[in-house]
């Protein structure tokens, strides 16, 4: 599950606008001071369409807003989500089905999570 999660998360460094930050941990308390995108494993399961050893793995990949200003934050969020889904589409496939609009609960900001789909083998 850990090369998956930061497959994920290099990809989307390697894609995303260099002002914004990629995490790729499950540590919930970093300081956000910009656009943050946090990857995190949600789930993961055996692909039964395919041979034994593969994998589908869901990773929620959640970007948030650094500001506290509600209506600030929605135009932020505006902005980005269509980048971060670009990127998504482009470098990791077809690999998303939704994004939800949340509130981060380590920051208490505005967030969009997008669950975003990955297969792996053992052989990966």
């Amino acid at each position: 599950m850990k090369a998956a999660r930061e497959y994920v998360a290099r990809v989307l460094a390697e894609h995303l606008p260099k002002a914004w930050r990629v995490v790729d941990n499950e540590n919930g308390s970093d300081v956000i001071d910009r656009i943050t995108v946090r990857v995190r494993n949600q789930r993961v399961r055996r692909l039964a369409e395919a041979s034994m050893g593969a994998y589908d793995h869901t990773l929620l990949v959640r970007v948030t807003s650094h500001l506290t200003d509600q209506a600030r934050a929605e135009r932020d969020l505006e902005d980005a989500l269509p980048d971060l889904l670009a990127v998504i589409e482009d470098h990791l496939g077809a690999a998303w089905d939704e994004a939800e609009k949340v509130l981060d609960p380590d920051t208490q900001t505005l967030a969009w999570d997008v669950p975003v789909h990955v297969i792996t083998s053992r052989e990966d």
